[in-house]
């Protein structure tokens, strides 16, 4: 891919999202509030935003999206769910933003491919201060 292309790998589109969470939080009339979202999404989430057309009104599927998985997550946990599988989560702070942490586990998965796999470990390394890696459920079997 091209250097100058707006998205250059996939950890990029970590911050693309990470920064349309940013401008959802930052309204007065917000559906969520994510207030690691415009440090996670940084300068180059910011960049990849305005460099898209439309950059900056493709955020409202993204926000939608976000919403809706929250209320999800939240139904299933009132009704019984003790654990939370984020597959490919990119840098989502959802654990910490619906505050479920001390009542489920938080399994955070990256869909991981021989060709990027340091590459993504390291990228997330990088945000280790921002957003820990949540607790896991205790041990034993997990029904999927």
């Amino acid at each position: 891919m091209a250097m100058n292309a707006p998205i250059r790998n996939i950890s990029d589109t970590a911050l693309w999202v990470a920064m349309y969470r940013a401008f959802e939080s930052e309204r007065p009339d917000a559906l969520f509030c994510d207030p690691h979202a415009r440090r996670l999404a940084g300068e180059r989430g910011e960049a990849i935003v305005h460099s898209l057309p439309r950059g900056r009104t493709l955020a409202w599927p993204m926000i939608v999206r976000t919403a809706v998985m929250d209320e999800i997550i939240v139904r299933c946990v009132s009704e019984g769910a003790r654990t939370v599988f984020d597959l490919a989560a990119g840098l989502d702070a959802r654990p910490f933003r619906l505050a479920l942490i001390p009542i489920i586990g938080w399994i955070v998965g990256v869909v991981i491919g021989p060709s990027f796999c340091a590459g993504v470990v390291a990228f997330h390394m990088m945000f280790e201060d921002v957003l820990p890696i949540p607790p896991a459920p205790a041990p034993g079997p997990i029904r999927i």
